[in-house]
């Protein structure tokens, strides 16, 4: 990439291909319900972009800005933590445990009967 790319442009490229993932992977939840649910998704790109945000200061020389941009992205990582936390201690409140057939539901193989 040497001579592509200067290093400040490379933020902005990610910042793109978040914003192109969020659209995709909300449009997949909107409409096939299969996926991330929203609340995780915005919490974990936000986390993503904000630590983009403050990289993107640090290579263009805005180093004020470093620090508020770190901090935004804490909120939003312990959000996401919280949310895939509570997924994972069998919260069957999201939509994606309430769909047909459940996948959080499933019994996992070592607890299921074996067969007659």
């Amino acid at each position: 990439m040497n001579g592509y790319f200067a290093a400040e442009d490379l933020p902005g490229l990610v910042l793109g291909l978040l914003a192109i993932e969020l659209l995709v992977l909300l449009l997949l939840w909107r409409l096939r319900g299969l996926g991330v649910p929203p609340a995780p998704l915005l919490a974990f790109l936000g986390s993503g972009a904000c630590l983009t945000m403050a990289l993107r200061a640090a290579l263009t020389g805005q180093g004020a800005w470093v620090a508020p941009w770190l901090a935004a992205a804490l909120p939003l990582h312990i959000a996401w933590l919280a949310l895939a936390w509570r997924r994972r201690q069998g919260d069957t409140t999201s939509p994606s445990c309430r769909a047909s057939p459940p996948p959080c539901a499933r019994p996992l193989a070592r607890d299921r009967a074996p067969p007659a």
